[in-house]
Formats: C-alpha cells, structure tokens, sequence
C-alpha cells in the first residue's frame, strides 16, 4: 500500500511524538506536516525529510527492493533513495508500521 501522505499527517497531529526504536534513542517530535516535507525536532536539531523520498521508500520496501528490518533498511535507502538522513527516515517509517 502506498504512502498515504493524509494518514501520516493525521498520525501527527494526535500524536506529534515518534515512538523511540530503543532505549537509547533520543525523543522525535515531528512539528509539521507540509506539502512536500515532515519537519522533525530533537532536543538538540530540527531536520526535514522530504515526501518524495519516502513515498519512494514505501514503493521500494513493497517491491521487495528495501527490506523492512531496520538496521539493513538504513544502507539500503541510501543507496537507493537518498543518503540524506536515512536513520532519520527509518524511524519515522518505523513509527508508521513499515518497518520491523
């Protein structure tokens, strides 16, 4: 199923907070929900990612080009989608139930 951009922009607005991956990972709060971007905040930065790159992840990932397991899915993006913030868009795919 594609990325429904309607969806991820609900999700957000109940719940602004990325579900953490571990322990260990710092608290995401996604601010906005733009046309083309979602903007998310830490602590310490605020960075974007764009729409089109995870639509295309989503594609990929149904496609069988990028696995769903985290770890293997942050090399794999990079390679074929973007090397931008590609951890950055695992957990926020992770939030959204595409990957393990």
């Amino acid at each position: 199923m594609p990325l429904d951009w309607e969806t991820v922009r609900r999700r957000y607005e109940a719940d602004p907070a990325v579900q953490p991956i571990a322990r260990s990972t710092r608290m995401l709060t996604v601010v906005a929900v733009e046309e083309e971007r979602i903007v998310i905040t830490s602590r310490l930065w605020t960075k974007s990612l764009e729409r089109g790159h995870l639509e295309t992840a989503v594609e990929l990932i149904e496609q069988g080009t990028l696995t769903r397991r985290w770890g293997d899915f942050v090399e794999a993006y990079g390679k074929h989608v973007t090397k931008e913030r590609r951890s950055l868009a695992a957990h926020v795919l992770t939030d959204l139930g595409y990957l393990e």
